[in-house]
């Protein structure tokens, strides 16, 4: 990828991420853009449990959803009334 090409430390940061925080790392991972493509590679050099990633991983999904989906929802039941 492009990025890692012309900044290799974030792999090393997002590498080092995972090592100290483990789950925490997954799940936090997904909101910041960088870390969205090393943390799990980083899972998988670790060898994190699948089940144990897979949970990080749904719940976080569910929560960005949610952050994502809300301003809009919540306009819009503003404005309807």
């Amino acid at each position: 990828m492009r990025v890692f090409s012309t900044r290799p430390e974030l792999i090393r940061r997002g590498i080092e991420f995972f090592r100290r925080w483990g789950i925490v790392a997954v799940f936090v991972g997904r909101f910041f853009g960088p870390f969205r493509a090393i943390v799990p590679l980083a899972a998988g050099l670790y060898a994190m449990p699948r089940l144990t990633f897979q949970a990080a991983n749904v719940a976080s999904a569910l929560l960005w959803a949610a952050a994502i989906l809300a301003p809009g929802f919540l306009a819009v039941q503003w404005f309807v009334g």
